[in-house]
């Protein structure tokens, strides 16, 4: 069985009944991404979104907009979130479940 598809199978079970719930998430100070497993005819891949939490008063709010103040943050998540799906994909290429913090 080729990587590929030994991660495929890991990964089968770990589809999420809820599409727009992500699979995982991780934090860097306001900046949130969401990482979404997604099947395709080759294969599984992860898919990211980034958004800045924001409170006013008692209500919170996110957005995907980006001051120059988050770009170091925004940096972060992003290679956070690169070194976390390359290590799922280790993983489960290794005989693992795919899952891990």
């Amino acid at each position: 069985m080729g990587a590929a598809s030994a991660w495929g199978a890991a990964f089968a079970k770990r589809l999420m009944a809820e599409a727009d719930e992500p699979m995982h998430r991780l934090t860097c100070g306001c900046i949130v991404p969401g990482m979404f497993l997604y099947n395709s005819q080759i294969g599984y891949f992860y898919n990211t979104t980034f958004a800045r939490i924001d409170k006013a008063g008692d209500q919170l709010g996110a957005s995907a907009s980006f001051d120059d103040c988050d770009l170091p943050s925004l940096a972060k998540a992003a290679s956070d979130v690169h070194s976390w799906s390359h290590s799922q994909k280790a993983n489960a290429a290794t005989g693992g479940d795919g899952e891990s913090t």
